[in-house]
């Protein structure tokens, strides 16, 4: 596309915006972003599509948005912090939000993407029901645990018929796992990805291990190390959820345009590659789905023998 139509379009929902048609606008908007995103090659998405963008008073005024603005902002040095993601689940905006920005953030928190993140979250804790009507009590990993708000969702945690191993690097969102979660059986641990791949954080006789949102910022080798990790502290019957947004997901436009916002993504080929490094003897069953959303590829390794 011309950057003078990119213009053109951004002008339009810039208008539509601020005439007071926001939550319409913003979908609108996503979804001419992934069909511009799909439709460059990298190179010119880097030089000049995307500078188009982020000098055009539509970048400002999207940043009213709570949700849009801390991605850009990345206060804990990364987007898609607990936070952040936090948005996603409640829906609501902090206290000052202006009035435009609440009605950018209603449809932002209501996008495709948006949607995949509740998802997930709900998954992972019918998950960890699921492996405890097996078993008597499961044993569990949630890495880069962010706030761990599957705990509260999930009937096994709330019964203390299941442990969560909760692990991240930032200890300020584990002193909040810490506060929410104190009545149920979860262990905080501050740990990075590196503990975990040299072994000075080491788990085992896990029923589940599942890193939620990590994988999206791992390269290819890491990714594969992390999952060979995870699966080597499986019992046997334990599984290993492997979640990674997907190459062509809704969002993505926006997300890396407005929001610079970019993640590892992957084809389904590719998530399925980061199994690779687990042993191929007949002691894992592997399985791959998406969600309903088009937005998230899983890779679902079973520990069989």
């Amino acid at each position: 596309m011309p950057l003078h139509q990119i213009k053109n379009l951004l002008d339009a929902h810039a208008q539509r915006i601020l005439s007071g048609d926001a939550f319409d606008a913003v979908n609108s908007l996503s979804a001419s972003m992934f069909d511009l995103r799909m439709g460059v090659e990298e190179s010119q998405w880097r030089s000049a599509c995307k500078p188009a963008i982020v000098s055009h008073q539509l970048y400002e005024v999207l940043d009213q948005d709570p949700y849009t603005g801390r991605a850009r902002r990345k206060p804990r040095g990364y987007a898609g912090d607990a936070v952040m993601l936090d948005y996603l689940y409640d829906r609501e905006p902090p206290p000052d939000t202006t009035p435009l920005g609440r009605e950018i953030f209603k449809s932002t928190v209501s996008s495709p993407g948006a949607d995949a993140v509740r998802w997930r979250l709900q998954h992972v804790a019918g998950r960890i029901d699921s492996l405890q009507r097996l078993n008597r009590t499961v044993r569990c990993l949630s890495l880069a645990c962010g706030h761990l708000r599957e705990a509260a969702l999930s009937e096994a945690v709330r019964h203390r018929k299941a442990m969560i191993f909760a692990v991240d690097r930032d200890p300020r969102s584990l002193r909040v796992v810490s506060k929410k979660c104190s009545q149920f059986d979860v262990d905080t641990i501050c740990a990075s990805l590196l503990d975990i791949l040299n072994g000075n954080a080491r788990f085992a006789h896990l029923d589940l291990a599942y890193a939620a949102g990590l994988f999206d910022y791992l390269s290819k080798p890491a990714a594969i190390a992390l999952t060979a990790k995870l699966f080597s502290m499986l019992d046997f019957g334990g599984v290993v959820i492997v979640p990674n947004f997907l190459s062509r997901n809704p969002v993505r436009g926006y997300m890396e345009s407005f929001m610079d916002w970019n993640l590892i993504v992957r084809s389904r080929e590719e998530i399925l590659e980061l199994g690779s490094a687990v042993p191929q003897d007949g002691t894992c069953a592997r399985r791959y789905y998406e969600d309903p959303f088009g937005v998230i590829g899983y890779l679902e390794l079973k520990k069989t023998g």
